[in-house]
């Protein structure tokens, strides 16, 4: 068994293409189109494993509802706020939320602080879907 060493978006990039219970090796192989080899038990993943990245924020990030308003705030001193339209204005709320988010994603908000965004509006009842 050979080692190499890869950069981490070309190992990314392998890893998003692990189907379930395949390892690094059966992704190149399927992918170089290489004829499969038995698995041994010590190759054999369940799930890829996770990638790991850096995504924390050093900005914490408040979202809530008051007075029929959204109001984002990061702890830096960054905020914004929009009026929220009727729960039954499926694109006023679509509009606000885009902004929301928009305004966020500027200020380097993670992918779980934008969620945390639109989780504010959902838990107050402002959904797009329902």
């Amino acid at each position: 068994m050979k080692s190499i060493d890869i950069s981490e978006d070309v190992y990314r990039e392998i890893e998003k293409r692990c189907k379930l219970r395949e390892t690094e090796n059966d992704v190149l192989r399927r992918v170089l189109k290489l004829p499969g080899q038995p698995r041994n038990g010590s190759n054999y993943r369940r799930t890829p494993k996770p990638i790991r990245t850096h995504n924390k924020s050093t900005d914490r990030l408040s979202a809530w509802i008051e007075r029929n308003q959204l109001h984002l705030k990061f702890q830096s001193g960054n905020s914004e706020s929009w009026d929220l339209p009727s729960k039954n204005d499926k694109a006023g709320i679509r509009e606000v939320r885009d902004q929301a988010v928009t305004f966020a994603e500027d200020y380097g908000a993670t992918e779980g602080q934008v969620n945390a965004v639109k989780k504010a509006l959902t838990d107050n009842g402002y959904y797009l879907i329902r």
